[in-house]
């Protein structure tokens, strides 16, 4: 998980990384957005979906620095 607090827009920004050990089904990642969506309260701004390191991409570290929300994405 990554989280950041941004002061300025009162607004703290959190992400959920997970790494399956097998490949995840479509009722997998049901469940897990259903568990985070109650966790949060509410369902996520945006999605991304990707097999690799989620802070290697400068996407996922500018939305968490800044606040600019990436293009939704699933790569395969």
């Amino acid at each position: 998980m990554g989280m950041t607090y941004d002061s300025a827009l009162n607004q703290t920004r959190i992400g959920f990384f997970i790494e399956w050990r097998r490949q995840a089904t479509p009722e997998d990642v049901a469940e897990v957005t259903s568990w985070t969506d109650r966790l949060m309260g509410k369902p996520p701004e945006f999605r991304t979906e990707g097999k690799s390191d989620p802070c290697a991409d400068n996407q996922n570290l500018e939305w968490l620095r800044t606040g600019k929300m990436p293009a939704p994405r699933r790569t395969n």
